[in-house]
């Protein structure tokens, strides 16, 4: 589902800040002015991962303000976002041509981060600088992560000024320990509305891979368009018949950590080209490994996650339909996707 963004700057009023070049392996060594920094540990973490780099003349500039484009860049590189594996509808933005530099990464993950739409032109705004509403709800939609607690933001004194399409997510950040909240004033709060330094940004990123399954700048338990997992289809009376062969019932890398396996979901989208669990939702879902078909017909209700753009099926309607084999800890193997009528 597009997000669009709450709150639009002029457009006239964006400040120019491009990711500092350098080798992706620079020496945190030779960044001059962390050593005193409370985020330094995790600034160099980053840095060592490869996901954020320091300026030319040695600094990282930890109370910088990050930039929506500077965001774009980050996450795609911290959550190892392959283009090839992450497909979405094109969107052409009036700010942001095909040839500007960080368009591949931008065009990833649009609509995690969400873009404005201006007298029928859509803009990503990509010199603004980010809230923390936006880099909250960035990762938690592109990392896939759901709430496994009761977390419900009463001990924060400005929850109030998250938007209610907002609050799932800060939810969500919370009970995961991604973020924590800051005392301004001896008050307790998330200030969503408030600007992300690179520091910030280091902090939040080291801890979802701190307190989640989820390891930043590696492959991060997704394999896309497995070609041993394919799912088929076939039509009769008016339905669509699917059927796909089995995973292992462990999956991990090989010499690394195996995962068993949980269930099968069978994911669908009528605008997105790559429909994944979670955030897309599932038509159904089965226990059994061995478990190899389904059956979708007309009427057939959806269960919706937050980009989910269906809520039940429809005849004569076109989906993209993919399997996702699902494993522990939030690791999964989609399978090949089909673009089917029903």
């Amino acid at each position: 589902m597009r997000r669009i963004l709450s709150s639009v700057l002029s457009l006239f009023v964006v400040f120019t800040m491009l990711l500092p070049v350098g080798s992706y392996g620079q020496r945190t060594r030779t960044l001059k002015d962390i050593e005193n920094h409370w985020a330094k540990n995790e600034i160099r973490q980053l840095v060592s991962k490869g996901v954020i780099k320091g300026y030319p003349n040695g600094n990282f500039g930890p109370e910088d303000n990050i930039t929506r484009e500077q965001l774009a860049v980050i996450l795609n590189r911290a959550l190892n976002l392959n283009k090839d594996n992450r497909a979405t509808v094109e969107v052409k933005f009036a700010d942001v041509d095909p040839s500007y530099w960080a368009y591949d990464y931008i065009k990833k993950v649009y609509l995690d981060m969400g873009y404005a739409e201006i007298e029928g032109k859509n803009y990503f705004l990509p010199e603004q600088d980010a809230t923390r509403e936006e880099i909250v709800g960035a990762i938690i939609r592109a990392s896939g992560l759901e709430n496994s607690g009761n977390e419900n933001l009463d001990s924060f004194k400005d929850k109030g000024s998250i938007p209610e399409y907002a609050k799932d997510e800060f939810a969500i950040a919370v009970n995961n320990k991604i973020i924590n909240g800051k005392i301004d004033n001896g008050v307790l709060k998330l200030d969503p509305n408030g600007f992300v330094t690179r520091a910030e940004v280091a902090k939040i990123i080291m801890n979802l891979e701190k307190n989640t399954d989820i390891k930043v700048g590696k492959n991060n338990g997704r394999e896309n368009n497995n070609a041993n997992f394919t799912v088929m289809e076939r039509h009769s009376n008016n339905k669509i018949h699917l059927s796909w062969n089995n995973v292992p019932k462990k999956w991990g890398k090989p010499g690394g950590e195996q995962f068993e396996f949980l269930y099968y979901k069978v994911v669908a989208s009528i605008n997105n080209s790559n429909p994944r669990y979670p955030k897309d939702g599932y038509a159904a879902y089965y226990k059994d490994i061995n478990h190899l078909v389904h059956t979708i017909s007309a009427g057939d209700s959806y269960t919706k996650r937050e980009n989910a753009d269906i809520d039940k099926f429809f005849a004569n309607q076109k989906y993209y339909i993919r399997i996702t084999a699902v494993y522990a800890d939030h690791h999964y193997i989609d399978s090949n996707v089909i673009y089917t009528t029903l």
